[in-house]
């Protein structure tokens, strides 16, 4: 099985995204200065449309692991998946590579592009995060479970997202 996996930043000092306003007036979006964060580490399988997920307050080897770990549990018991993902240190450490049924595929550097959970990224943000303000580090972790709920209940739309010609395998 193929899997994509990456992090996202979301927090206080949040996106701006585009918005509907009344033709002739200017919409207001709010923007903070406060540096409260979370980070979503997430694993997509465009093949099923899966996506397994945690929130972490930082990102570094051990997050990496509860991540993996968390996917890791998840295959079926008969199943490897292979997992693409970028050059990050914390992915790049032999201390990640403890999974039997997991391994890591590095992309080329510097090439989002080939990455389809970018795009997931990029629907959280315009969608759940965008032009938003958080209370705390509660609400933002509040607000992110809901989003990934929401946005993997359904796996079709998923799967029209993430799909990549290139990723299928053939039985």
């Amino acid at each position: 099985i193929i899997a994509f996996q990456d992090e996202m930043r979301v927090g206080q000092i949040g996106t701006t995204t585009r918005m509907w306003a009344e033709k002739g007036t200017r919409p207001i979006a709010l923007k903070q200065q406060e540096f409260t964060s979370a980070y979503i580490f997430g694993t997509v399988i465009p093949q099923s449309g899966e996506f397994i997920s945690i929130i972490a307050p930082n990102v570094n080897n051990d997050w990496m692991i509860e991540h993996l770990k968390a996917v890791s549990q998840q295959i079926p018991d008969n199943k490897h998946l292979v997992i693409l993902m970028d050059r990050a240190t914390w992915h790049t450490s032999k201390r990640i590579l403890i999974f039997k049924n997991i391994s890591i595929l590095p992309l080329p550097t510097a090439s989002p592009e080939l990455n389809p959970t970018e795009q997931i990224w990029r629907e959280l943000r315009q969608y759940y995060f965008g032009n938003r303000c958080f209370d705390s580090y509660e609400n933002i972790c509040d607000v992110a479970c809901d989003a990934i709920d929401q946005f993997s209940a359904n796996a079709r739309s998923v799967q029209n997202l993430c799909k990549r010609e290139w990723a299928i395998l053939v039985n």
